[in-house]
């Protein structure tokens, strides 16, 4: 709790808890500090010509990049034990001319957006994909090197910057959260923290497994490995954590 008062509280940044119990914080996610849409026209340069409102799109006659950065400081004063950028995309409105791909760039920033944003360089790169009929796709990056590695290089915030990869017709969405965990459940297969161990849970387990999260080193042997995956699916038929 002194952690969650501290970022929600004294620092007061755009912040959502989430919670098993009234008394047992446990997640916080926090929102972008900063977030802006960078709009170029045609003819084309690659030079953005404005900030403004217009919406995430790649047209022949206007083409825009979104940026969104989060402050280092909020998450690292957490004191959490893993901390997670998670973003997604999708359609608005309209489609992609093609699968919806979005080239997503991690950078150092400063907090407040401008053109320079569109050109300042990745520390890491990925794709995001979105599929099926509503084109939503989600990507998740470990911060536990980047966010050290950005302030120790001086930077205060953490910048996210999508660029889509296919012409469309319409508006695209892009945005992301960072959630910070506070602690891993008191009944280690109980993910959802509402006490029976269901499907729900394994479902939970196997995301936090496949991310190296450390609430799901059950065997507590300071790795997330194939003997925790055995370890859990040991136990699910006959785990329960109700009171």
């Amino acid at each position: 709790m002194r952690a969650l008062h501290r970022v929600c509280g004294f620092m007061a940044i755009a912040c959502a808890a989430l919670q098993s119990s009234a008394s047992d914080w446990w997640e916080i996610a926090l929102q972008a500090d900063a977030e802006a849409r960078l709009v170029e026209f045609q003819p084309f340069d690659g030079v953005p010509d404005r900030i403004n409102s217009w919406c995430l799109t790649d047209t022949p006659l206007v083409r825009s990049i979104q940026c969104e950065e989060f402050s280092i400081e909020s998450v690292l004063a957490a004191e959490g034990i893993y901390a997670a950028w998670t973003g997604s995309v999708g359609m608005s409105h309209g489609a992609p001319d093609g699968p919806l791909r979005f080239r997503l760039d991690i950078y150092g920033g400063d907090g407040d957006i401008t053109l320079d944003d569109a050109f300042r360089p990745a520390v890491q790169t990925a794709t995001i994909e979105a599929s099926g009929p509503q084109f939503a796709g989600s990507h998740t990056i470990d911060l536990a090197v980047l966010l050290p590695g950005l302030r120790d290089a001086g930077y205060s915030h953490i910048g996210f910057r999508f660029t889509p990869l296919v012409t469309m017709t319409g508006c695209a969405v892009a945005g992301g959260r960072i959630v910070v965990t506070l602690s891993c459940p008191a009944c280690p297969l109980d993910f959802d923290r509402n006490g029976p161990v269901t499907g729900d849970d394994l479902v939970l387990f196997l995301e936090h497994f496949n991310l190296g999260h450390p609430c799901a080193d059950l065997d507590r042997s300071g790795l997330v490995d194939m003997d925790d995956l055995a370890y859990f699916m040991d136990l699910f038929p006959r785990a329960n954590c109700a009171p």
